[in-house]
């Protein structure tokens, strides 16, 4: 494939066909991660938190501007070590006082996916690890804050449900009570007209 090619589409096997991430026909923002990194190939999406869109918030659809690393999925250090371009990242973050590395933005990622509801399995799989990975170390990393967070969210999420179920049920209540009287209106009409058919007979008999 040539360079080119490899900028335009980012998987074209069998019947898949997926445009670069820049490409405006991918619609959805689908970024397939190669084989060659930690967690081997795997597709993933952008989960934005509930009423943002980073997408646009941080002007991600834009070339990006990386800065020159040697080898940069090259390893350092040990034969287990960490990319070179990850210790870059690393030491990035941590000299403007971020307070988190590259890889807790996976952990935040992971989390946010669970709150919002999604597949456990497809989540897991998104981010390259195991379902039980997914609902053991990556859950065990959440902080008292975010699981008291997570706790009133599922709660809240729950009130809706109810709140919602019984406005429904009003609201079935009320639409079964205006069809009961238009039934009735409906009968009514029927006598009438029923009337009005045996007088005119009558009125023609004489």
């Amino acid at each position: 494939m040539s360079e080119d090619e490899e900028i335009s589409t980012q998987n074209d096997r069998e019947d898949l066909i997926i445009p670069a991430v820049l490409d405006p026909e991918n619609k959805d923002y689908i970024l397939c991660i190669k084989h060659d990194t930690k967690t081997g190939y795997r597709m993933a999406m952008p989960l934005s938190p509930e009423g943002h869109d980073w997408i646009e918030e941080f002007k991600l659809l834009q070339p990006l501007n990386l800065p020159d690393i040697e080898k940069p999925l090259g390893k350092t250090g040990k034969k287990n070590g960490s990319l070179s371009c990850t210790n870059k990242a690393t030491g990035w973050l941590k000299r403007h006082n971020y307070g988190f590395t590259p890889h807790d933005l996976r952990h935040a990622c992971n989390h946010r996916g669970h709150r919002a509801g999604l597949n456990v399995d497809a989540l897991a799989q998104s981010l390259g690890h195991s379902f039980k990975v997914n609902i053991t170390t990556y859950r065990d990393s959440k902080s008292e804050k975010v699981k008291l967070q997570d706790l009133k969210l599922s709660i809240s999420k729950e009130q809706n449900k109810r709140s919602e179920i019984e406005f429904l049920k009003e609201e079935n209540q009320a639409l079964k009570s205006q069809l009961e009287a238009a039934q009735k209106e409906i009968e009514l009409l029927k006598t009438k007209i029923q009337l009005n058919e045996t007088y005119q007979q009558s009125k023609n008999k004489k």
